[in-house]
């Protein structure tokens, strides 16, 4: 007699073989999920610093006159954000929320962006 179907050793090889492939490619998944996640924040903050320096071009006056620093909060960089609805944290999913710090050293201002909500400086905004 002809029986057709698969016998119990070949169906737990195959869940075995399952298994094993799943245990091997999680940690990379996670891996490269996790990568995805830094690079996305990484160029938020990119966009971010570039809206302050948009900002700061606009608002001359605003900016410090003589060595030292001052903070732009992110709401009030929206006009100079093209997607700002989309600026979320990728980790938390919220709202990005703090502000750039712009410091002048010399000639050259530079800008860094702070995740928190501390105003580090004085308001840039008069």
């Amino acid at each position: 007699m002809n029986k057709k179907g698969f016998t119990l050793v070949e169906l737990l090889t195959v869940v075995i073989l399952l298994s094993l492939i799943a245990i091997i490619t999680t940690p990379v998944i996670i891996g490269v999920l996790n990568s995805s996640k830094d690079n996305l924040h990484q160029q938020q903050v990119k966009i971010i610093e570039k809206a302050a320096e948009r900002w700061g071009i606009a608002h001359l006056s605003n900016m410090p006159s003589a060595d030292g620093s001052c903070h732009v909060k992110i709401n009030e960089l929206s006009d100079y954000l093209s997607n700002s609805e989309n600026l979320k944290d990728p980790n938390t999913g919220q709202n990005m929320t703090g502000g750039v710090i712009i410091t002048k050293n010399g000639k050259k201002y530079s800008y860094k962006y702070e995740s928190d909500n501390t105003r580090l400086g004085s308001s840039c905004t008069a």
